[in-house]
């Protein structure tokens, strides 16, 4: 528990009012100067002229310097601090031929002139205190006797304590001062004491001991009983907080116990609520509850009388932390550390009050208040020119607390915030371990988002799927993930390589599922030049290849995975680098490779057998570049082997929508060789052979469009809208070309009306007339006709400029034609009428 020290000065109140109030350096009294206002006035009338007299003289024998140096005393008691140093000033251009006297004094008063010009600052400026350092020495040097000046020597030795000088040099000046008043002397210890408790880090109970011993046996010798026991008092306070804060609290409670009972022995205990509150803070230590409550109790009694007392918020602080500890009463520690919080937010307590009730709002389930909370306790801490260690381990264990039960519990989302709000506390860079929490949190959020989306595929079918996460988000998440992992990699680079490595490489993988292919590069190459032992050198070089081809570096990816493939012939990541390597192939219109890569993996590798990953990429693969290469008989061959095996993929629907277009587009060289000279059989057999394939085609459009329709609309990709919608119209097609009107009527309606603010409605429209004129229903033809020129009206003619519209030359050619028919019986019909 942090030590409140807000009502306390450099020096204790009550001694400076004794030692330098009544009595200033000149022998003045301050307090009845301040009563009779006219004086001084009249005083500094005359000290004026004398200064002007001084300066008008001619020559350096005429100078009064004894009488110019009394006036700057008077200015100083005036507290006229310029003319003080004007009067110095002047004095100072003749001072060489004053006496050895004058010109110790004269340094003399240039300490004091700066000792009083930081007094208003704070003590805070070190130029004046080393000023006041460096004329006292100036003036012993030239004989002035500060034994019999012990104002000055504790001046003197409170600057040395400012100035952070160690106790061997500040305790000899105490040595010089006269035994009475005993106050001069404790008052100076007691800053010493107090600042290097102030200090960061704070000075080691072993450093302070002699200081506090020398301070508590000056104290003896105080004859004024008030101030004895009150500085005792604090005292006793500053050797229970040493305990404790040595993590000692058993040494605390046996150092107040007997003090407490001595000191109620010469009074009471009316003024021993800070003692008391000590005591409490030693037993909860302790973990021993009721004895703590007991003594926070007492101590709210005795402090009852002065509300303000900041010790109340340490009070109320240590009975929340029982309550929630001890207790488990989440509604009470909410009302102590509430009115800690509203009651004393000026008090070094404050930031504690603020985590406790945090805390509790966690507890509560919330997290948004709780985050808001800490927030406000960092900023408070941020603030502060003495941070409380231990108030910033207790907010930094609490937020980790809570950022591990949320993300045990599968919240990362929420655990996230919790160490968002740690970043407040840092002024420079993160540890190294908060970074790595920040990249194992956002790997999870961005983990967790890819799983519902994942998860929408399973559900749509029931009709419980939910809207996919947004991708950019998912891409978010892995990103800051990977930037985390590669700082934490760079912070532990010395202390710990086989962390460094590990992060390296999640780093890079973070950056492959964002997509971000350079700074996976980048990654997998630094990992692959620091760790050349590493055992996953290999699958390192292997994703390096791939981030390449990723990339549109694909030479590079090229050259990378052939290099890798004839260096490492059996190694596991060769035989998955052979498809990658016919895919760059293929991007560099390689062809011949490609397929001599493909079917080197599918024909000669004992190892690859059709169940494992690399001969199904391989089979696909080989496939889909026939089908490129319009080798459609090939890629049918390939193709159905690939839904055959693989019909439970996720790749399903568009392997049969591949294998659906290469029976379909087969059936054109049939049309060809159907349009030349034939015998009849040869004719019946090209017939026979081009339904097989329409039907194949119709059988694989309606697997592959039940497959897309099973999931939820957003959980398609872009590729498979654009599938499923083709799909319907090509399947509509096929039944077409083989002459069963009637169904492809049925499909292309069904089509139009799904898509029906769509451009491809338009071609579905235009195949509907041309299937009514081959069933010769022109008056359904004209009907159509009309419905699909309204449509040419509602969407314009530059609807057909999108390459991906299902529209072939021949939907042209028979719209032509049988609108065209169709003009001609409606002329007809015209010329048979009266």
């Amino acid at each position: 528990m942090a030590e409140d020290t807000t009502d306390r000065m450099p020096a204790d109140a009550a001694v400076e009012d004794a030692v330098d109030t009544p009595v200033n350096d000149a022998g003045i009294d301050q307090s009845a100067w301040s009563t009779i206002w006219q004086l001084p006035v009249l005083l500094l009338g005359v000290v004026m002229l004398g200064a002007g007299t001084f300066l008008a003289m001619p020559g350096s024998d005429a100078v009064d310097f004894p009488g110019a140096m009394d006036n700057v005393e008077h200015y100083f008691a005036a507290n006229n601090l310029e003319a003080a140093e004007e009067q110095l000033k002047a004095i100072q251009e003749h001072i060489e031929d004053g006496s050895k006297q004058d010109r110790a004094r004269h340094h003399v008063l240039c300490a004091d002139l700066a000792y009083h010009r930081q007094s208003g600052r704070a003590w805070e400026s070190p130029d004046d205190h080393q000023e006041v350092v460096e004329q006292y020495e100036q003036a012993e040097r030239l004989g002035h006797d500060f034994e019999a000046d012990p104002a000055r020597l504790q001046r003197w030795a409170e600057t040395l304590v400012a100035l952070g000088r160690p106790d061997n040099d500040v305790m000899p000046l105490l040595d010089r001062m006269p035994a009475e008043p005993a106050r001069r002397r404790h008052a100076v210890l007691r800053q010493i004491i107090e600042r290097r408790r102030a200090s960061r880090p704070p000075s080691p109970p072993s450093q302070l001991a002699g200081a506090l011993a020398r301070f508590l046996d000056e104290l003896s010798q105080e004859t004024d009983p008030s101030i004895r026991r009150a500085q005792e008092l604090w005292g006793l306070g500053v050797q229970a907080a040493m305990f404790l804060e040595a993590d000692d609290p058993a040494a605390a409670v046996d150092f107040l116990n007997p003090r407490r009972a001595a000191l109620a022995s010469r009074g009471s205990d009316d003024d021993m609520g800070p003692l008391m509150v000590l005591t409490a803070q030693s037993h909860q230590r302790m973990g021993e509850f009721d004895e703590a409550e007991r003594e926070y109790r007492h101590a709210q009694l005795t402090l009852a009388a002065d509300e303000s007392d900041p010790r109340h918020a340490e009070i109320l602080v240590g009975l929340g932390q029982i309550a929630l500890t001890q207790d488990h009463d989440l509604e009470r520690a909410v009302e102590l550390f509430g009115a800690a919080v509203s009651r004393f937010p000026t008090t070094t307590v404050y930031p504690e009050a603020l985590i406790g009730l945090a805390d509790c709002e966690a507890r509560r389930g919330a997290h948004g208040r709780a985050c808001e909370l800490m927030g406000r306790a960092v900023t408070h801490l941020a603030a502060e020119a003495v941070r409380s260690a231990d108030q910033v381990k207790a907010l930094v264990d609490t937020a980790l607390t809570h950022h591990e039960l949320l993300t045990d519990a599968g919240r990362p989302d929420l655990a996230i915030d919790y160490l968002s709000v740690l970043t407040g506390r840092f002024d420079d860079e993160l540890p190294a371990d908060l970074m790595l929490r920040f990249a194992v949190t956002h790997e999870a959020i961005a983990t967790r988002l890819l799983e519902d989306a994942r998860s929408n595929d399973v559900t749509a079918s029931t009709g419980t799927a939910t809207s996919t996460p947004n991708q950019r988000e998912i891409a978010s998440h892995f990103a800051k993930a990977g930037d985390f992992y590669a700082r934490h990699a760079e912070a532990v680079t010395i202390v710990d390589d086989i962390a460094h490595g590990d992060s390296l490489w999640k780093a890079a993988s973070c950056y492959d599922q964002a997509r971000l292919w350079d700074k996976a590069i980048t990654t997998l190459k630094a990992f692959q030049l620091s760790r050349p032992g590493d055992a996953r050198h290999m699958e390192a070089t292997q994703r390096l290849a791939l981030a390449y081809q990723a990339a549109g570096q694909v030479q590079t990816a090229a050259d990378l995975l052939q290099s890798f493939i004839e260096k490492n012939p059996q190694s596991p990541q060769a035989y998955s680098s052979r498809v990658p390597l016919a895919r760059c192939h293929v991007s560099l219109n390689n062809v011949n490779a490609a397929l001599s890569v493909l079917n080197d993996v599918l024909t000669n590798n004992d190892a690859i057998t059709p169940q494992s990953a690399e001969y199904r990429e391989a089979l696909i693969e080989l496939g889909k570049l026939h089908f490129h290469m319009e080798e459609y008989e090939l890629a049918c061959r390939s193709l159905e082997e690939a839904v055959e095996r693989y019909a439970e993929s996720p790749e399903a629907a568009v392997l049969h929508s591949y294998l659906g277009d290469a029976y379909r587009k087969s059936v054109a060289r049939i049309d060809e060789d159907l349009a030349g000279p034939l015998v009849d059989s040869r004719t019946e057999t090209l017939r026979t052979q081009r339904d097989e394939r329409l039907e194949r085609a119709m059988s694989a459009y309606g697997v592959a469009i039940d497959v897309l329709e099973s999931r939820d609309e957003t959980a398609r990709s872009k590729l498979e809208q654009v599938l499923l919608r083709n799909n319907y119209f090509y399947r509509a097609d096929c039944a077409y070309a083989r002459n069963r009107y009637v169904e492809a009527i049925e499909w292309y309606d069904l089509a139009a009306k799904r898509w029906e603010q769509h451009p491809v409605t338009l071609v579905a429209l235009i195949q509907i007339v041309n299937a009514y004129c081959a069933l010769n229903q022109f008056e359904d033809a004209k009907a159509a006709v009309n419905r699909t020129r309204y449509a040419f009206e509602q969407m314009g003619e530059d609807v057909f400029d999108d390459p991906n519209l299902p529209i072939t030359r021949k939907h042209w050619q028979d719209w032509f034609r049988w609108t065209a028919e169709l003009d001609m019986v409606r002329q007809a019909n015209a010329g048979d009428g009266p």
